[in-house]
């Protein structure tokens, strides 16, 4: 409690006095017991409950408090004695605005008759409320309220008080408010605390008063700090902050103040009235938020809502100067390799350290963020010359190229870089940051460790990219694709056992597309996925009518894209399925993977794999010897046949290294149990050298180019007449 009332001529004190109500952030409310009408809401109060001023003269403390037993509250105000300072205390809930509800505590006062009618003094306690409440500060707008004349619709109980009934308010309020409170001298020395200071700062008080408030001080301010303070207190009377201070304990905490100014009644002396709140966990809480909002958790480096921030920044600058900025979007080459096969704790090793790698290749004021998993951004503002650029990049790649030492463990990563210009590319910060992923991505088709700068042509292409992509979509409801087939006949007497199935793109207006030009961005979007179905079951019905229809062991082989084995994580079930609802076995279909699925490590495409054999599905590894052969992944996903690429036929009569190639891939296949189809067979001495070496099957234009359905057929019937 304060060691005694400061002495205050009240006429002169009116609007110190009621700044103080105003600026405390306990919600202080003051009604008439008779009616329960309010007249008044501190600025606590009317930001809490979210009425405006004028609408407080409306409400009662029914309104307010729905919970509240009217007849029980009447009666108990009847019980209250003026001046006493004894309390009704109510557990209630306060009802808002728009209706919601928090808990309170009420504590209730009868303090002075006005023309014959009692005034209730209310203060408000409620926890959700003070947890949610705003602190009045400079960057939000608040300030010192108007306090000259009642604002409208408000009775101005002020302007009604003596200055021993106002005394009486304030020393209620110091008493019982939650809020922090001290009365320092003109010379900062205290003159009284309330039990909320002691709970604060440990200090009672009488072990602060008559001592100066520096007493608090942490430490941390300088004397410019104290010198603005008090030279905006000396001019308005008034002042609002975060200030550090120091408890009893040593322990230092950030508090928010407001100070206000009042004269003793002689007007020869200052006092100045300091209400406050340890707002340590809400500033660390805030802190914390803010960081993880625009920082990256794991490498450090703002992240992709900063860098948006930081660009657009830049910009609005370099608009305003007429510079220019680069903008470099940079991926680690490889980098999903590295996380599966080392593991994510490496993976995530790697990262950290690339990016103060990254960070080492630039200075001020260059700026580095993390925008994704593997993928950074570089900002250059206001640069001189491409030379700079060019610097930055080459450095980047060089510390990339470096070995990175996880552990025990030496990896070797690069890394691909975009490059576009402001105002050159792109004026928005949006469509800079599309346009240098486009140049990285286009770096990445030049075969990675490479950088590329956004043209114009990369737009168009990216442009066209998109049309595909939408046309896409439309060609899978509208069913514009086709499946043609390829004989692939038996090469010692030209017997037509099997075929290869081939999508094809049946446009509207650019007629039949080959898969070249639209399998890579359908495996890009994830389309090829739905497309991979759609081929599966049509080549399915296909295949069971033709082994019913003409040849029982019939069979036709499927390309799989490496994206369907990622996609789908588990199995191939629906198509398994779909097999049993057709009755047909799992050999009337040969699946044809890739070579570089086999180094796909992933738990998924082992599973996947192994579900096909399972199944009795065969599975055929085409383009062999054209990749990074594995031989050992043979026999562990028990591969059943070899396709030797047709960059190996092409030349077969006459190179002799493609023809001795060719030989050694039947050789050893027919060692380890596999047959060997031959694709992009053209000529008839190319069929007879492979004949002659042993090699089982043939494929390419000498037996015939891919055909629609129809056609094919017709050759089944004149191969098998009688069937």
């Amino acid at each position: 409690m304060l060691e005694k009332p400061v002495s205050v001529k009240f006429e002169e004190g009116i609007s110190y006095f009621k700044n103080i109500f105003e600026d405390m952030q306990d919600m202080i409310v003051m009604f008439e017991p008779d009616t329960l009408r309010y007249i008044y809401f501190n600025r606590a109060a009317i930001r809490g409950l979210g009425y405006g001023r004028e609408e407080v003269v409306q409400l009662t403390l029914r309104q307010l408090c729905p919970e509240l037993p009217e007849e029980e509250f009447r009666r108990r105000i009847g019980s209250l004695d003026k001046g006493k300072n004894s309390p009704l205390l109510f557990e209630t809930v306060k009802r808002r605005k728009d209706g919601t509800d928090f808990p309170v505590e009420l504590l209730i006062y009868l303090v002075k008759p006005i023309e014959n009618t009692d005034i209730c003094l209310g203060i408000v306690h409620g926890k959700s409320y003070r947890s949610q409440k705003t602190l009045a500060s400079p960057q939000n707008g608040l300030g010192p309220v108007a306090v000259d004349g009642a604002e409208a619709g408000e009775q101005d109980v002020f302007a009604q008080l003596d200055a021993k009934e106002a005394q009486q308010l304030i020393n209620l309020l110091v008493m019982h408010s939650g809020e922090s409170m001290l009365i320092t001298d003109s010379l900062g020395n205290i003159l009284g605390v309330n039990q909320a200071f002691t709970m604060v700062t440990g200090y009672t008080a009488a072990e602060v008063v008559g001592k100066n408030s520096s007493i608090l001080r942490s430490g941390r301010h300088n004397h410019s700090f104290y010198r603005a303070m008090w030279e905006g207190i000396n001019a308005s009377g008034h002042w609002q902050g975060e200030i550090w201070n120091r408890r009893k304990s040593g322990e230092l905490y950030l508090e928010w103040i407001t100070i206000n100014t009042f004269y003793t009644t002689d007007k020869s002396e200052r006092r100045h009235v300091g209400l406050f709140s340890d707002i340590t966990r809400k500033k660390t809480s805030e802190e914390l938020v803010w960081q993880q909002a625009n920082f990256d958790m794991l490498t450090g480096l703002p992240n992709r809502h900063m860098f948006q921030s930081r660009l657009e920044l830049e910009i609005k600058k370099s608009r305003q100067d007429g510079s220019s900025i680069a903008l470099l979007f940079l991926d680690i080459d490889n980098f999903k390799e590295v996380n599966d096969s080392l593991g994510h704790n490496f993976g995530d090793l790697l990262l950290v350290e690339a990016a103060k790698r990254i960070q080492n290749c630039v200075t001020e004021p260059d700026a580095v963020a993390r925008i994704s998993s593997d993928e950074f951004a570089v900002i250059i503002p206001a640069f001189e010359d491409v030379a700079k650029i060019d610097r930055v990049i080459h450095a980047v790649m060089d510390r990339i190229s470096e070995p990175f030492i996880l552990g025990e463990e030496k990896s070797f990563i690069s890394v691909s870089v975009g490059v576009s210009i402001y105002p050159e590319d792109a004026t928005t910060a949006e469509t800079l940051l599309k346009n240098a992923g486009q140049a990285m991505h286009a770096a990445k088709s030049q075969g990675r460790n490479s950088h590329c700068y956004f043209t114009a042509a990369m737009q168009n292409t990216a442009t066209m990219k998109r049309k595909m992509v939408n046309e896409l979509r439309v060609a899978l409801i509208e069913e514009q694709f086709r499946v043609f087939y390829q004989p692939i006949v038996t090469l010692n007497n030209g017997a037509l056992h099997k075929a290869e199935a081939l999508i094809r793109w049946q446009h509207p207006v650019r007629g039949l597309i080959n898969p070249a030009e639209f399998i890579p961005i359908a495996e890009e979007v994830g389309v090829v996925t739905a497309i991979g179905d759609w081929v599966f079951h049509e080549v399915a019905r296909q295949v069971a009518g033709w082994r019913a229809a003409y040849y029982a062991k019939f069979q036709i082989s499927i390309n799989v894209s490496p994206v369907q084995f990622r996609h789908y994580g588990a199995n191939f079930e629906a198509w398994f399925q779909y097999l049993n609802e057709l009755k047909l076995p799992g050999q009337s279909l040969v699946v044809e993977i890739t070579e570089g699925l086999l180094l796909d490590v992933h738990a998924s495409v082992t599973s996947q794999l192994l579900a096909f054999r399972d199944a009795g599905i065969r599975v055929s590894l085409d383009d062999f010897g054209t990749g990074y052969s594995a031989l050992s992944y043979l026999k562990k996903f028990d591969i059943d046949y070899l396709k030797i690429d047709q960059t190996f036929v092409r030349d077969l009569e006459h190179d002799a290294n493609d023809m001795a190639l060719c030989e050694a891939i039947i050789v050893m296949a027919h060692k380890l149990g596999l047959k060997v189809i031959a694709e992009g067979i053209e000529t008839e001495q190319q069929r007879r050298l492979l004949a002659e070496v042993g090699c089982d099957y043939g494929q390419g234009y000498l037996f015939s180019a891919p055909v629609a359905a129809r056609e094919f057929e017709s050759r089944l019937k004149a191969t098998y007449p009688d069937s």
